[in-house]
């Protein structure tokens, strides 16, 4: 979904406007300036204005403070009951839009969430100090269009990102390694051999975004050494991230790239102590312990027959559980699961990992909880093996086989509510509120939005649409000159009638022009006075053949034409008829329709319409036709 930075979906427009004409706006408005006021009292300020925009912030966010008190609260509960209202009907109307307008392989479900998608980015794009609301998607997967731009967000570097593109408009060579073409093999060599990322091998767009990436960051390091096999690792989750996808047979953007060695390297300065430690082969990290601890006060708490069974584990092997875990977890904790989870659990666990960023201590609460959750899920594995080294081999052979929705189980049982405080403490303005635990109805349009009218059609022609346009066209000229053949040939009628009959013979018989001898089984018209107006019925039998090539076509288009309206008739029948019964309960008696009210009529055919509506979107998910 490409968005223009500056462009806002009319769609999203119209939910701003229908909220802020409401009546709850209104109310919490109010609320709003009644704290402001009694803020600036207080302060001893007389008018807003005279504050600085960093005072006009604090004291704004004082004052949305303030509305947690029950008058305050109800009043921003009501708008944001509207306005989950007002996005239900408006988001789900544009997608009957999307859907009656145009030819789509997509469901209606990716639709919503495209839709949605749109006006997060949009929103977030304008307003980037708000990405602390993405905290509401701590144990969700973020929509890969918002991941992105919560990545960029959360992990922005300006003055990197300068430096880069300064370096590669003076020489493109100042943004490579000496080693670059090692670099490359080894990328190579990790997207072929790694289960992980094998669905990201043979791209050209990935395999260069992450050699660039990679070859960039060593340029820059100050030690001679080699990259580690963690740094190669940490660049393919970022890579993945990057919407919309590479092509694969095309390289990535110089902007692309940019962006992704902004990411990489800020997510480079701000990795835990615990794993920066680690790398340094001479350095026993302190924090890497404190780590493992953690991890076993965990399994003590919620599986302490897991945590008993790796203590007798250890000690036959003259071990402790501290040195067994810290042997077998310390890989897992410094790649941060890359290949080690499957590719969809890994971004699921770095999109947790990456929206608490900006919180202190964030990271070393969730990564040992991570680990705990994978020892939990592999327990019946690790409880039937006897020595450490098929332990090490079981959390490297079988992690890949976890799945997202099991670590989003076990960390909702657990583990959620603190790692929700722990979020909620760095919130500049109250709690963060939660959806997907809140108080507001769930959307109702969903199966209830009526088919709208295609009115505001905002589409970029193509040869399609043209040619259409070029057909109707043609058609409205055949049925207007249909038309007038037919008013012209109705007034000669009419001058025929006032003509005696004995004259109509005989002006027949002066035409120069031989009339067709008639056949055998040839049918007469007879008047009264039993005078022969053959002529008559030959000009309009001739009319009625006319008429139908112009407005029906010829042969076989003749043909599909006739079949294809009774099929549409036939099933327009079939849908009203189950409306009837959806509805009414049974079918409509013959004036049963008009005994109805305006508003009953009104009421009835919208729902009429709308069982007629899912009937066609079945027959169009089936069939592939309306």
């Amino acid at each position: 979904m490409a968005l223009n930075k500056h462009t806002i979906p009319s769609w999203l427009t119209d939910v701003r406007e229908d909220a802020t004409k409401s009546n709850e706006w209104a109310e919490l408005s109010k609320h709003i300036y009644d704290a402001v006021d009694q803020h600036l009292s207080q302060s001893h300020i007389d008018y807003f204005s005279e504050l600085t925009e960093d005072e006009k912030i604090l004291i704004l966010e004082r004052a949305a403070r303030s509305l947690a008190s029950s008058d305050g609260g109800r009043v921003y509960e009501n708008l944001q009951s509207k306005l989950s209202y007002i996005l239900d009907q408006t988001v789900n109307n544009q997608v009957a839009r999307k859907m009656l307008e145009e030819s789509l392989a997509d469901t209606k479900t990716d639709l919503v969430l495209d839709t949605t998608a749109e006006g997060i980015v949009t929103l977030l794009r304008k307003n980037p100090d708000q990405k602390y609301k993405l905290k509401v998607f701590l144990n969700q997967s973020i929509p890969q269009p918002i991941r992105f731009l919560t990545w960029q967000l959360y992990l922005s570097n300006p003055s990197e990102r300068k430096s880069f593109v300064q370096k590669l408009e003076k020489s493109p060579k100042l943004c490579l390694s000496h080693q670059d073409s090692e670099i490359q093999r080894k990328c190579d060599n990790i997207l072929k051999t790694e289960s992980t990322f094998k669905e990201m091998n043979g791209s050209i767009g990935i395999t260069n975004s992450i050699k660039g990436i990679l070859s960039y960051y060593h340029s820059t390091i100050s030690e001679k050494r080699s990259l580690y096999e963690w740094e190669y690792l940490y660049a393919l989750p970022i890579v993945n991230a990057h919407h919309p996808e590479f092509l694969k047979n095309e390289s990535p953007s110089e902007r692309s790239m940019a962006m992704l060695i902004e990411i990489y390297i800020q997510f480079m300065r701000t990795l835990p102590n615990a794993i920066l430690s680690s790398n340094n082969p001479f350095n026993e990290s302190s924090e890497m312990d404190l780590y493992i601890r953690k991890v076993i006060g965990l399994l003590d708490l919620h599986d302490m027959s897991l945590l008993s069974y790796i203590k007798n584990l250890a000690s036959k092997n003259s071990s402790s559980d501290l040195v067994l875990l810290k042997v077998c977890c310390t890989p897992l904790i410094k790649s941060l699961f890359s290949s080690y989870l499957n590719l969809h659990a890994l971004m699921f666990v770095w999109d947790q990992y990456i929206i608490g960023s900006d919180v202190a201590g964030y990271h070393e609460e969730l990564i040992p909880i991570v680990i705990a959750i994978v020892l939990m899920l592999l327990r019946d594995q690790i409880m039937s093996i006897n020595n450490v080294d098929m332990f090490n081999e079981c959390i490297k052979n079988q992690t890949s086989f976890i799945q997202t929705r099991q670590i989003q189980t076990i960390l909702n049982k657990y583990f959620f509510k603190n790692l929700q405080a722990k979020l909620n403490s760095s919130s500049r303005v109250g709690p963060i509120i939660d959806p997907t635990v809140g108080r507001l109805q769930p959307w109702e349009h969903w199966h209830q939005d009526i088919i709208p009218r295609r009115t505001t059609r905002t589409k970029i022609p193509n040869d399609a649409d043209k040619a259409l346009e070029i057909e109707l066209a043609r058609r409205i000229m055949a049925e207007k000159a249909a038309k007038e053949e037919v008013e012209r040939l109705r007034r000669e009628l009419e001058e025929l009638r006032k003509r005696p009959p004995k004259e109509i013979i005989r002006n027949v018989k002066s035409d120069p022009v031989e009339p067709p001898k008639p056949k055998e089984d040839r049918k007469y018209i007879v008047s009264k006075n039993n005078e022969i107006r053959q002529p008559v019925a030959d000009l309009l039998t001739k009319l009625k053949y006319s008429v139908g090539k112009i407005a029906e076509g010829e042969g076989e288009n003749n043909k599909l034409l006739d079949n294809i309206t009774v099929d549409d008739l036939k099933l327009h029948k079939e849908d009203l008829k189950a409306a009837e019964i959806e509805v009414f309960g049974h079918y409509l008696g013959q004036n049963e329709w008009d005994s109805l009210n305006d508003q009953q009529k009104r009421e009835k055919s919208q729902k009429m319409l709308a069982v007629v509506k899912r009937r066609m979107e079945k027959r169009f998910k089936d069939s592939g036709r309306f």
